[in-house]
């Protein structure tokens, strides 16, 4: 018998042992790596949900009709996120934006009741999805399986919460609660604008940066730096690759000239020009700002312009004449010579002052603490950037008052007529050894969404 079994096996070949076959998941999209080609295992498939539009009813008093549709410029989404803070990027639950139905009006409307019979017709042209969800702080709920004509029930608050954008009515296409939940894990978010396209990907963690960027062909791209786009004014009109990566590992890759970005950068930030004047060592001006608590706060020096005095004294032989009716420089018949000892100011010399100078002669000092310094460049020569954060609502600052030791009496210090009055003596004054310190600053001030 067991030359027999032998014999078999030996008819049968050589043994080999099967195949090892990836059946993982690398972008959580549950198509497994053996099911999909190349570069496509690591970009999650999601099905794209294209237009859709409608109306949505309810009677208030009398039939109320608002116009939804999930249209939006992903282009200009994709800018807005690039550019705002992160901490204003929201946490979203869902994965596409166009699965949002956007609210199309801007009336009031008061609503009196506790529940509202909902009716929502899509137009034939709608692309058709699984179900209708209702979006709110606490979570997610079906409204029910879609439908061309729908109709459901809302609470006057989560109906309010629809009509003041704080809540979402989001349409779903072939994406259950674990498939969005694996994808979230296992990938970041890529947000692309390129010449061929402009769309949301959710690229598995696995391929890092650099190999996406080969994968698309791009081999060269610039860091995107928020103070060089917002306080540069000689940005170039052509077209390059920006890259930008938040904390929480998703990605933007747009290609778009500096000039376009800064633009839609600086609508994140009110922009305003103030005058910063010390003269005679006084502070004649400061800066206020109307900024909320905590805002970023950008403060470019455009100029500074410092003069420091010198002086000389001199003598001034004065006749003076009592009695007779000809007063003080008259011609009356008791005349003498008084010598007057003045001083004055010989000339005003001009000069550039240092960054350490001027932020010195700030008053703030919590101001200063929470502040960093960095250097710009100019077509003219370099910028100095003053960056603030911990902001106190609505910031204001000004220039120190110079000391007293900086002072000199200047115009008449001394007479050699002891006895001559005040008003024939000629006046005097204290000056500081700076005429004048002026600064010209602009200040961009984040808006807090």
């Amino acid at each position: 018998m067991r030359i027999i079994i032998l014999l078999i096996l030996i008819s049968c070949g050589k043994h080999e042992e099967p195949k090892y076959v990836d059946i993982k998941d690398k972008d959580g999209d549950q198509l497994l790596n053996h099911e999909e080609e190349s570069i496509q295992k690591y970009i999650a498939h999601i099905d794209e949900l294209k237009k859709v539009s409608g109306v949505l009813s309810f009677i208030e008093k009398e039939q109320q009709e608002i116009l939804v549709s999930n249209e939006f410029s992903i282009k200009d989404k994709i800018l807005n996120d690039m550019t705002v803070d992160e901490r204003f990027l929201p946490n979203e639950s869902h994965l596409l934006d166009g699965e949002k139905l956007k609210i199309q009006t801007k009336k009031f409307i008061l609503l009196t009741k506790p529940f509202y019979q909902m009716e929502l017709h899509f137009s034939h042209d709608s692309d058709s999805v699984n179900e209708l969800i209702l979006k709110t702080n606490e979570g997610e709920m079906i409204l029910g399986k879609w439908e061309e004509e729908m109709s459901f029930q809302l609470s006057k608050e989560n109906l309010s919460g629809i009509l003041n954008g704080e809540f979402f009515l989001i349409l779903r296409k072939n994406l259950t609660s674990d498939k969005i939940q694996s994808i979230k894990k296992k990938t970041y978010k890529l947000h692309l604008i390129s010449k061929k396209q402009t769309k949301i990907m959710y690229i598995s963690k696995e391929l890092e940066t650099e190999a996406i960027k080969h994968s698309l062909g791009i081999y060269e791209t610039s860091p995107y730096v928020e103070q060089h786009l917002l306080l540069n004014k000689d940005l170039s009109e052509s077209p390059q690759w920006f890259i930008k990566e938040l904390k929480n590992g998703d990605k933007f890759l747009v290609n778009i000239s500096p000039k376009e970005l800064s633009e839609k950068l600086k609508s994140h930030f009110v922009q305003k020009k103030h005058h910063l004047l010390r003269l005679n060592g006084q502070s004649a001006s400061h800066v206020q700002l109307s900024n909320p608590k905590n805002s970023k706060v950008y403060l470019k020096i455009l100029s500074a312009d410092q003069t420091f005095r010198t002086f000389k004294e001199i003598q001034r032989n004065i006749k003076h004449g009592h009695g007779g009716g000809g007063g003080a420089h008259g011609n009356g018949p008791e005349r003498f010579t008084c010598t007057h000892f003045m001083r004055v100011i010989e000339n005003e010399t001009q000069q550039i002052p240092t960054i350490d100078y001027l932020i010195k002669n700030i008053n703030e000092v919590e101001l200063i603490e929470n502040m960093t310094i960095f250097q710009g460049s100019h077509h003219s020569g370099n910028e100095w950037i003053l960056n603030f954060v911990k902001t106190p609502e609505n910031m204001s600052f000004s220039l120190n008052q110079l000391k007293t030791d900086s002072y000199v009496l200047t115009g008449e210090y001394h007479n050699s007529c002891s006895f001559l009055p005040n008003r024939e003596r000629e006046s005097s004054t204290f000056s500081n050894l700076e005429g004048k310190l002026s600064i010209e600053i602009e200040s961009f001030v984040e808006k807090i969404l």
